[in-house]
């Protein structure tokens, strides 16, 4: 229901939050641990942008390619039908309702180096 209810001022208030919230989890991220963030959002702003961000601001973390989660968690390979081009796909994993027929999420999996 949160479609029918948020606005754009509702939307621009997250982006500083997550933000937020990003930092405070990258403190608590041991060296080779990960870090996962997840929206459940399309909007760039929100996802690939705040992860770009972050990134530039922490070079200790580097995203993990879909495919390697993927085949660790699940295994084999990524399906075509959830696999996306584009530059989030580097980013992380973006689903959509046309595409996937799920709401919009969005998740990358950060790895914080080894020192």
């Amino acid at each position: 229901d949160a479609r029918g209810r948020l606005g754009v001022s509702d939307l621009v208030g997250y982006r500083p939050a997550q933000r937020v919230i990003l930092e405070k989890a990258a403190g608590l991220v041991r060296p080779g641990g990960r870090l996962v963030y997840v929206t459940c959002s399309l909007l760039a702003e929100e996802n690939g942008k705040q992860i770009t961000a972050f990134l530039a601001g922490h070079p200790a973390f580097s995203p993990l390619p879909i495919e390697a989660v993927w085949a660790e968690s699940i295994g084999g390979p990524v399906p075509d039908s959830v696999r996306e081009s584009g530059s989030e796909s580097e980013l992380g994993l973006a689903l959509t309702p046309q595409r996937h027929g799920t709401d919009g999420f969005f998740i990358a999996v950060l790895e914080r180096q080894m020192s």
